[in-house]
């Protein structure tokens, strides 16, 4: 059975990783649908009639600091579901909003 790891990201980021997964957190989306016409879009991305323009914005918060220094691991169940509802396995730690951690030209950027 694979190591739990804390592996180190950019600026001083870490992941948590136990052989091929990496556990993130559930970040509940804000779907925007979009039209050929929106000025402000950077990237011109030409309309088809067969899929929608959609930007995602996250709609709840994302950018904690970890404390890994402690963690609560729970895996094992007979019957293997890939829900949101019901993982197969999840990681509980403790985190701090991080204020300087923000959104930059809808990307996760250092303030």
């Amino acid at each position: 059975m694979d190591p739990i790891r804390v592996v180190p990201w950019h600026f001083g980021a870490v992941a948590i990783r136990k052989g091929a997964v990496l556990y993130c957190l559930p970040v509940e989306e804000d779907v925007r649908e979009l039209d050929d016409e929106t000025p402000y879009r950077e990237i011109k991305v030409p309309a088809r009639p067969d899929r929608k323009v959609q930007e995602w914005f996250p709609a709840t918060r994302w950018n904690y600091a970890l404390d890994i220094r402690r963690f609560v691991c729970r895996e094992g169940q007979e019957e293997i579901r890939l829900s949101p509802e019901a993982p197969p396995a999840y990681l509980k730690t403790w985190g701090t909003p991080d204020p300087f951690w923000g959104c930059e030209g809808n990307t996760a950027a250092l303030s």
